[in-house]
This record gives structure tokens, C-alpha cells and sequence, in this order.
């Protein structure tokens, strides 16, 4: 429950300002970019991409893991229209 309440608040922070949070070190050039934060209380950081319109979550990602082992799924999603 504890996770749960923490990645919510966090994604309601992001939605509030997406383009405040830093791009993810190394990302594949992409517009929109991927983008990064990290959670406080949990060793996770959330991949994303933000349009003027959307709000793509890519990933909760633990900080432990290989970088970009979520990255297959980058073409996965429907080109914005």
C-alpha cells in the first residue's frame, strides 16, 4: 500500500510539471524526451514521456536493475496525433 501511495503521488507531481524533472542520462533521442525521477522512499525511478496532451509512463524502474532493461518497450505505444 505504502509503494502504491508513493508512485500515485508521484505521478500526480509529474503531471503537475513534466518538463521539470531531468532527462533520463543516455535515452535515445525521441521527442518527447524520456525523462526521470526518482522516488524518495523506494529505490525506483519512473521513466516517462510528457506532451502537451499525454503522459506516457514507460517504466517504474528499480534503481538495482541493468539500465534501459525497459527499453524494448519504446515502440510499443501509438505515435501521438
Amino acid at each position: 500500500d505504502e509503494f502504491l501511495a508513493e508512485l500515485t503521488r508521484w505521478l500526480d507531481v509529474i503531471a503537475e510539471a513534466p518538463s521539470t524533472w531531468p532527462k533520463w542520462p543516455d535515452a535515445p533521442d525521441m521527442v518527447p524526451p524520456i525523462r526521470k525521477v526518482l522516488t524518495d522512499r523506494f529505490p525506483y525511478a519512473i521513466a516517462y514521456q510528457a506532451s502537451s496532451s499525454r503522459l506516457w509512463i514507460l517504466a517504474f524502474a528499480h534503481t538495482s536493475r541493468r539500465p534501459f532493461y525497459w527499453a524494448t518497450r519504446l515502440g510499443t505505444r501509438e505515435p501521438e496525433q
